[in-house]
Order: structure tokens, then C-alpha cells, then sequence
């Protein structure tokens, strides 16, 4: 019998709140999608996309808090990055 591959929830956490994709996530959980889908269902009780919409939805508001200070030093940097990764 094959034991079940250990998925640390603060590293999946950490992982989606950057805003890894599910392939990248995989990769370094070292888990096909089969069974981080299964993970997240009895972990969280929800669908694998839907618990990383909520951590990366976590994980932009702090990059959006990270961008506005930034903007004080280096405004073209915050234009930059609030285009391509919130959609401004």
C-alpha cells in the first residue's frame, strides 16, 4: 500500500497567495492534479480552483498594498505591475 503524499496546507497557501499556477503548484508539491484536487476537497471542503481564487485573491490584495508603497518611491514600477497583475 502506497502511502499519501504529505501536502503541507501553509506551503499550498503560500503558493497560491503568489499566484502559482496549479501546474507550478504540482511541481513543487511534488502531487499530480488528481490528488491536489482531492487534498483541497477534504481539506478546505471546496474545489481546487475555488480555494486558489480565495488565497490569490488574498495574495493580490497584499501585492496591491506592497504596489501603493512602492508608487512613493518608484511610481513607473506600480503603473507596470498594476497592469499586467491587477488589471488597471
Amino acid at each position: 500500500m502506497v502511502k499519501p503524499k504529505e501536502i503541507r496546507q501553509e506551503t499550498f497557501e503560500s503558493l497560491c497567495k503568489i499566484q502559482c499556477t496549479r501546474d507550478e503548484m504540482c511541481s513543487v508539491l511534488c502531487v499530480d492534479h488528481k490528488t491536489l484536487g482531492k487534498w483541497c476537497k477534504a481539506t478546505y471542503g471546496k474545489t481546487l480552483e475555488l480555494v486558489m481564487a480565495d488565497f490569490q485573491a488574498e495574495g493580490k490584495a497584499s501585492f496591491r498594498r506592497i504596489g501603493i508603497k512602492l508608487a512613493e518611491k518608484n511610481p513607473a514600477v506600480w503603473i507596470f505591475l498594476a497592469k499586467n497583475w491587477l488589471g488597471m
